[in-house]
């Protein structure tokens, strides 16, 4: 907690008239959030706390399957279930990853001192005229990797995730990416698979549809050429630019992206030195700046299709010849570092981000589209957990009940299964709280369906059907697709 506590400390001083006495005054910027940290820190029952759902037998059986030398447990990537691998396989996977010289540098001592000291300095220089960015104060470290299995691909590759979090860098990374966020270009880019479908209601007539992938985007994005973009996109366009001096901003992304410190699977270290990590804040902001700079070179000469939207490394177009999507798909290789792969409809019908898309005649069908790694299987009503977690779960089907467009109780009913234990609350009780939860207005993006409380009813009424359900004794309620 002594990196978080404490976000800047200032110390001024002055010397009495005609005497020598100096009196001093230190003010202490606290974190906002330091009381729910002391609270959490500070709770009677913290490390005591007994689950009453893991019998000591579940415990123990999870502590032996921890301790294994052989194993290493890891979640699936893209999915919510857990891998069991082969330690030896998982180590020589990640050691493959690492060994690239051109996006990976071993260290032979941690620079984290020398990167604070730095970094704190930089902070200094971008705040003369505006406080943007708070010091680095408290101990930190390097940040480490691991690999998330992709179960969903042949042969189990990993995807690697180098967590940033303990590094003097993390906080300043945040910072640049709610600051340079706004300069993303968003002409050809969607925000959500929301935005995505308002689009489609108002594409025009196609012959056909089709995705395209960059391969390993993130690890493939150009670091020095993506700095310079952003630059270019600050201080030299129609945007006004930040009053932060450009050799500042450019040092400060260059340190945050190429000289982070990580511990390897095997304890060594390394700086990533090209490509952007996923786990980094700056990963997303680098990906979308360096697309959007390479559609910007693509669309000069090459007619755009009548659609394309983008959603990070995932591209959805429609077209009008079948020659169309090998075209685009070389002249986006030709204007980049990247490769691309494409995925084509089967008989009008594809599925892009969580949307599964029909094409019909003068329009567009779309219904919520489930993953193949989905394994049917959501959170428990009575887990231990945050209620927000559960609401979320609420959430979800009534997100997938709007866009499938089948009858509320039918559907929620459909996708919940019921275990009774006791009698004391019955299905029909449940059914009432589902029905009620369901039968609602759909969610407006303005005001008018605000309640007395201030919420939407969008949440008030997946807070009201948990809440019922959750306060039956001796119910199992588990959700599953």
């Amino acid at each position: 907690m002594a990196g978080s506590i404490l976000t800047s400390i200032n110390i001024s001083c002055t010397t009495s008239p005609g005497t020598s006495v100096k009196r001093c005054s230190t003010k202490l910027d606290i974190s906002p959030t330091i009381k729910e940290e002391l609270v959490g820190e500070a709770g009677r029952d913290r490390g005591r706390y007994k689950s009453q759902i893991l019998t000591p037998e579940l415990k123990k059986a999870a502590k032996e399957l921890r301790d294994r030398e052989d194993i290493i447990i890891r979640r699936g990537d893209k999915s919510s279930v857990y891998v069991i691998m082969n330690k030896e396989e998982y180590m020589e996977k990640m050691d493959h990853l690492l060994s690239n010289p051109s996006k990976f540098k071993r260290l032979s001592k941690d620079p984290t001192d020398n990167v604070k000291r730095r970094i704190n300095d930089l902070i200094k220089r971008a705040n003369t005229s505006k406080k943007f960015f708070t010091q680095a104060i408290g101990d930190f470290g390097p940040g480490y990797c691991y690999g998330t299995v992709k179960i969903h691909k042949e042969g189990n590759p990993l995807r690697p995730i180098i967590s940033q979090m303990t590094t003097a860098t993390y906080q300043a990374a945040k910072t640049l990416n709610s600051l340079l966020t706004p300069y993303v270009p968003t002409g050809r880019s969607v925000a959500s698979a929301t935005e995505f479908i308002d689009l489609l209601r108002t594409a025009p007539p196609c012959n056909d549809i089709a995705s395209m992938d960059a391969e390993s985007l993130f690890t493939h994005v150009p670091v020095d050429e993506t700095i310079s973009i952003i630059l270019e996109r600050v201080y030299r366009s129609n945007v006004p630019a930040l009053d932060i001096p450009e050799d500042v901003l450019r040092a400060m992304l260059e340190i945050c992206t190429k000289e982070a410190p990580f511990l390897s699977h095997r304890g060594e270290l390394f700086t990533q030195v090209d490509g952007v990590a996923m786990g980094s804040p700056l990963g997303v902001l680098f990906a979308n700046m360096y697309m959007a700079k390479v559609e910007e070179r693509t669309f000069q000469n090459h007619p755009p299709p009548g659609i394309y939207a983008r959603y990070i490394d995932d591209i959805f177009i429609t077209t009008a010849t079948d020659d169309e999507v090998p075209l685009l798909l070389a002249a986006l290789e030709s204007n980049s570092c990247l490769a691309f792969t494409c995925e084509r409809s089967i008989e009008g019908r594809l599925p892009f981000l969580d949307v599964d898309i029909s094409k019909q005649d003068r329009s567009f069908k779309t219904k919520v589209y489930t993953k193949a790694t989905n394994v049917g299987r959501c959170l428990n009503a009575i887990g231990e957990c945050p209620a927000t977690y559960k609401r979320s779960v609420v959430a979800s089907y009534h997100y997938t009940q709007e866009h499938d467009k089948k009858p509320p109780l039918q559907s929620l009913l459909y996708q919940t299964e019921i275990i009774h234990h006791e009698d004391d609350f019955r299905t029909l009780q449940i059914a009432e709280a589902v029905s009620i939860t369901c039968q609602r207005p759909s969610i407006n993006r303005d005001n008018s369906d605000t309640t007395e409380d201030g919420h939407t009813r969008s949440q008030r009424e997946p807070r009201r059907f948990l809440n019922a359900v959750t306060r039956a004794k001796g119910i199992l309620f588990a959700f599953s697709l």
